[in-house]
């Protein structure tokens, strides 16, 4: 997020719960970034975790339509 907003992007930490590769929810923080009136998710942790060996972008840069049962902001 700190990264983002240096380069002058609209960024904010968000807290909540995100879903888990063995079901169920956790407590999770993410990114969000404004582009153009649209929000987007930033989180690159969760998709490293989920990956294994390949490089994945499952959740990063996704709009909450892409992703929405992936995460309940609190």
């Amino acid at each position: 997020m700190a990264m983002m907003r240096y380069i002058g992007f609209d960024a904010t930490t968000v807290s909540g719960l995100t879903s888990m590769s063995g079901g169920g929810y956790g407590e999770h923080t993410w990114v969000e970034v404004t582009l153009d009136g649209t929000v987007y998710v930033f989180d690159p942790q969760v998709d490293d975790n989920m990956s294994g060996s390949s490089i994945s972008h499952a959740r990063f840069c996704k709009n909450y339509d892409e992703v929405s049962e992936n995460y309940i902001k609190e």
